[in-house]
Order: C-alpha cells, then structure tokens, then sequence
C-alpha cells in the first residue's frame, strides 16, 4: 500500500494479476468447543504443530493461558487464534494441513466446563450437570473437576 500512495510508478509497474506462485498456504483456526476458564495448554500438540514442514508461524492469544475464559466458537469472529502453513509443494500443505485440523480438533487446550447456573451461554442442557475439566475436543485430560493435575 506505500508504493500505491508514496510510488505511484513503482506500483504501476506490478503486473495486474500474479505472475506465478511461489508457494501454497492455508490458515487453520483454533477452536473451542466448550465454555469456562481454561486449565491447561497441551504442550506436546503445540509441539507437533510447530514441527510441520509446512508450519510458518502462529497467533495464540494470551487468553488461552491458565486461568484465562473463553466462550465456545460458533462463528469466525469466536476462534482463538490460527495456525499459518505454506509449503511450495501442494500435497506437503495437504498432509500437514490435514495433521494439524486432527491436533486442533483433538484439543489443543484444556477447559473446565461450568454448571449451567455459572454459564453465560447456556450450552448446557442439565442443571445437575457438575463442573468438570475436558480438553476442547472431549478427549480424555489429566485435570480433575476442581481443576487439579492428576499428575500432581
């Protein structure tokens, strides 16, 4: 946009549509399928999505810390953060994309779910339902329901 204000020539002289392409890219958004603060982020996850060949960089928010809320994502305006991947060859970016939308959606962060009464987007369907901790995707996370590591 500088050359297009402060260069006019030089922007004129770009061609009026790419030439080519130097490498493919796709944005994965990460995702929260549940409500309440978050307890844990799974280490090892973040650490397979970084060692993608395809992998460029990363926007995490500093909400998805231990203690920080987040609201379930129904919409492109409700994620939290997204992972970058470009790769010159189309069918690297395939399989990695394909690996990080699996480590995504298995869960990249913990969240301690709360009693409906404690909810502020009613998602819940019983009001017995206890507070519990689940990993994003429902999958099986070392946190109990008063947000203690089992490990611990």
């Amino acid at each position: 946009m500088y050359d297009a204000y402060c260069q006019p020539l030089r922007f004129d002289a770009l061609p009026a549509e790419p030439t080519g392409m130097a490498a493919h890219g796709a944005w994965v958004t990460v995702r929260s399928s549940a409500t309440g603060p978050v307890t844990s982020l799974n280490q090892r996850r973040l650490e397979e999505l970084r060692a993608l060949p395809s992998y460029l960089g990363e926007h995490l928010p500093t909400v998805l810390t231990r203690g920080g809320r987040v609201e379930k994502t129904v919409d492109a305006c409700t994620v939290y953060g997204c992972i970058q991947l470009v790769h010159a060859n189309a069918r690297q970016l395939a399989n990695d994309y394909a690996a990080a939308q699996a480590l995504v959606g298995a869960g990249l962060f913990t969240v301690r779910t709360l009693p409906r009464s404690l909810r502020q987007d009613g998602a819940c369907d019983s009001d017995e339902e206890d507070a519990r901790s689940r990993s994003v995707a429902d999958t099986d996370d070392a946190y109990d329901a008063d947000g203690t590591d089992d490990d611990e």
